[in-house]
């Protein structure tokens, strides 16, 4: 882990600077940097992806971070095929993907890739510990995403979906509840800020035990009113 690079970044994190565009927030910097720290501590980081690059800031952060190989897949100037129109790009967007990341994160990490999700060469995604989906929003963008990242995750993967309370994006929500619904080998392990983050169903005591750790160890506070339930799942929100 960088983490020079990462303290630099954090200052781009101020309401004030809008050093990069983009929604990814502190909140979601440092719950990258738990799940990649806990799953270092354990031998699992292997490599990350992120559909939905938009101007890098997420990319940028998980390049400083412990994982092997990050790939970023957005569609940038083709948004001819953004049927949601989120997230919208134009032409000079994936260069300033990489001025961003040669000033704040680790280039020679990282992959961009100028494609649709849904066409995306499977062996890209070998041996993937970390997903986070930010591409299209319309539930059919979202439902494929989660099933491209489900279809090629590994035993310790954790699958980041954005914007799962975003009043404004719905059918981001409902296809994550589809998904779960239709799709028992996952669970639902984590909400944070405007995210929801799933694993294997197999390894959800153990995340769920190692984020706890993590929390008290870092002084991060738990929600601790009722418990969360979110389908048969008990949800721990930070």
């Amino acid at each position: 882990m960088n983490s020079e690079n990462i303290e630099k970044y954090k200052n781009t994190f101020d309401e004030y600077d809008v050093t990069i565009p983009g929604y990814f927030k502190i909140q979601d910097l440092n719950t990258f940097t738990m799940f990649s720290s806990i799953q270092s501590e354990h031998n699992l980081i292997e490599n990350a992806v992120e559909i939905g690059v938009y101007y890098g800031r997420g990319v940028v952060h998980l390049s400083n971070l412990d994982y092997k190989h990050v790939l970023g897949i957005d569609l940038f100037e083709n948004q001819i095929e953004n049927i949601s129109q989120s997230g919208k790009c134009d032409e000079n967007t994936y260069d300033e993907v990489l001025k961003y990341l040669n000033q704040y994160g680790i280039s020679e990490k990282v992959e961009l890739i100028k494609c649709n999700s849904m066409t995306i060469n499977r062996d890209k995604l070998q041996n993937v510990s970390f997903f986070h989906i930010d591409g299209g929003h319309s539930y059919s963008e979202s439902y494929s995403d989660l099933l491209i990242c489900s279809n090629n995750a590994i035993d310790q993967s954790i699958i980041s979906m954005d914007d799962m309370f975003n009043a404004d994006w719905p059918d981001v929500s409902a296809a994550t509840s589809q998904f779960l619904i239709n799709n028992k080998k996952f669970r639902a392990i984590l909400f944070s800020g405007n995210k929801i983050y799933l694993c294997r169903d197999d390894m959800y005591l153990f995340y769920k035990s190692e984020i706890v750790k993590y929390c008290d160890k870092n002084n991060i506070h738990m929600f601790d009113g009722h418990q969360i339930r979110f389908l048969n799942s008990n949800i721990i929100k930070i």
